[in-house]
């Protein structure tokens, strides 16, 4: 990161992240309270987000961040849906504390406040903000973008979370939708991805993926964008019931028995085709997909950084 920063000009990361959880990490990032980051990585237990690395990080980037110019400094932003509604929900109540909620829209205010997530409710919040934009503005001020936009992707959550083709589908799109929202006319230049292989192919929905989503799209596809897709080979979780879990991904031993060097970079592109599938799973379906020119190496995810050591 510091690297693509310091060379390549990137001031904005885009993380797979729910919005609200990357609302709330540049919040820590601006104040160097734990509060919010803790919240969040207490509710990705067992899940495999749940590692110290990823609380590492942040903690390195905000160090990182208190030596630049306000100018400079890193922007980070979530793009993903809602995918834990407590914290969709402790944002929410997060941006509205202490605020003096209008009448006309003070009843769905406070049904979002105090009940639990669905469909019907978010549906409803959808319907009153188109009615009541005024209000919603005037309550929300620079979050009111932000609030539409979560409240869209939480919907995602709600509608499609029985149906996993569906799912896909919509995350997809709703991720790409959510990029041009809150990323693009930032003019903040070079754009920093880091996103799981799955959002890299198309092979497993008939939809395309977020990498080609991203160059078919003809707001997106002139931005320069950079991507590093990583992997620790001994990256560990907690899992739901506090015990520490080693990542025992085929990946990872795969390439852990390739290389030796503690940190390895390969640059896709440089390599014949001959050569790119051979690397075995994911990289022959992300760069190759399961038919010929389905793949989808792209100027946006060309890299594999290979770190044996976490």
């Amino acid at each position: 990161i510091k690297q693509l920063h310091l060379a390549k000009g990137v001031t904005v990361l885009v993380i797979e992240f729910p919005v609200s959880s990357g609302k709330l990490i540049q919040n820590y990032l601006n104040t160097g309270d734990e509060t919010d980051l803790k919240f969040i990585y207490s509710n990705l237990k067992s899940t495999s987000e749940y590692t110290q690395e990823g609380i590492d990080f942040f903690r390195w980037l905000r160090e990182y961040n208190s030596t630049l110019a306000p100018d400079k400094k890193l922007k980070l932003i979530g793009v993903d849906i809602e995918h834990q509604p407590t914290v969709t929900k402790y944002y929410i109540s997060r941006i509205l504390k202490d605020k003096s909620i209008p009448i006309e829209i003070e009843k769905n205010i406070q049904r979002l406040l105090k009940e639990n997530l669905s469909t019907e409710l978010l549906m409803t919040i959808q319907k009153d903000v188109m009615a009541n934009e005024l209000q919603y503005r005037l309550l929300l001020q620079a979050d009111y973008k932000d609030f539409n936009v979560l409240i869209k992707n939480a919907l995602v959550r709600f509608q499609y979370g029985s149906n996993s083709q569906l799912f896909d589908e919509a995350r997809e799109k709703a991720m790409i939708d959510t990029y041009i929202s809150l990323v693009h006319g930032l003019g903040a230049g070079p754009v920093y991805g880091h996103f799981g292989d799955a959002h890299l192919s198309s092979y497993s929905i008939s939809q395309d993926r977020l990498a080609l989503l991203l160059k078919k799209n003809e707001v997106t596809k002139s931005l320069l964008q950079v991507s590093i897709p990583f992997i620790y080979t001994n990256s560990t979780y907690r899992n739901s019931q506090g015990a520490q879990v080693s990542l025992d991904v085929i990946t990872h031993k795969v390439w852990h028995k390739q290389v030796e060097e503690k940190y390895y970079f390969y640059d896709f592109s440089m390599l014949s085709t001959k050569d790119a599938k051979s690397l075995g799973w994911p990289f022959s379906n992300v760069l190759f997909g399961p038919e010929p020119g389905s793949g989808v190496l792209t100027d946006y995810f060309n890299y594999f950084l290979l770190i044996n050591s976490a």
